[in-house]
């Protein structure tokens, strides 16, 4: 029997998985949870063993920021309102808490749409957050087959040719159906849920073609947060969005947040 793996640890608390027994063991200060099923193999182990962890975060600090920058208890504040009846859609989601700016209104109550064009990926955030709806697709401008480059660091993958990635880190490529925000919305509905709160986009460079998919006199988020890359790719949004009614409402590392202006009118 092969030995067991140490995949995560936090303080008094340890994750270890064994592959070929295929369960993941907790053990913490006052708590042994033993025998938790894992899908095969380890890449997959740890993903589960960072959302596990994650939970025993909240749990212990609920306060605590699970985004990159803190984007997430920014919007926490802003959307309390709308725990109950606004939704979110998360483009390039990846991982259902790690770096996510969407988990803690998750756990708050609030419910969306998570798009993650990695299949793996979207079995580890289906697993740990089964009352949003994930689609494993992209998006762009519009209806298209693109080639995603899956990086080493499965976070950085992406369409683009532009983003972080640099080709030595790429481990592989597929080609992926994509389609448009617009689309989405169009066809995916959210139960008592009529409030398009958040938008959050992370796509490694691609997205600028995403916000070009919507149509922004049907679907309005009530806030945006995207990446740049560059000045000037911060510019092109800012402008874009600006032409759209949004203003610029805060800057967090890489981070544009965005404000509908005619929502708060």
């Amino acid at each position: 029997m092969a030995p067991a793996t140490t995949i995560a640890t936090l303080d008094r608390a340890t994750i270890t998985a064994n592959p070929e027994d295929k369960v993941i063991n907790i053990s913490a200060k006052r708590m042994q949870l033993n025998q938790i099923p894992i899908p095969n193999g380890l890449f997959l182990a740890k993903q589960y063993g960072d959302g596990l962890m994650d939970l025993i975060r909240y749990n212990l600090t609920p306060a605590r920021s699970f985004a990159q920058h803190g984007e997430d208890n920014l919007m926490l504040d802003q959307l309390k309102p709308f725990l109950a009846s606004g939704f979110y859609v998360d483009v390039g989601a990846n991982h259902p808490s790690k770096l996510s700016n969407t988990f803690k209104l998750y756990k708050s109550g609030m419910r969306g749409i998570a798009i993650e064009p990695n299949p793996r990926m979207c079995r580890v955030y289906e697993k740990f957050r089964p009352q949003d709806v994930c689609l494993c697709m992209g998006l762009g401008s519009s209806d298209d087959l693109q080639c995603l480059k899956v990086s080493k660091y499965h976070g950085l993958s992406s369409f683009s040719s532009d983003g972080f990635l640099d080709t030595s880190g790429t481990q592989s490529s597929r080609y992926i159906p994509i389609t448009t925000l617009n689309r989405v919305l169009d066809s995916v509905c959210l139960a008592d849920r009529s409030q398009f709160a958040l938008l959050s986009i992370d796509c490694e460079g691609w997205d600028e073609i995403v916000l070009q998919g919507n149509n922004w006199t049907k679907h309005r988020p009530l806030y945006i947060i995207a990446e740049f890359l560059s000045p000037e790719s911060r510019s092109r949004m800012t402008a874009y969005l600006q032409d759209q009614g949004y203003a610029l409402y805060k800057i967090t590392g890489c981070n544009l947040l965005f404000r509908d202006e005619k929502a708060a009118a």
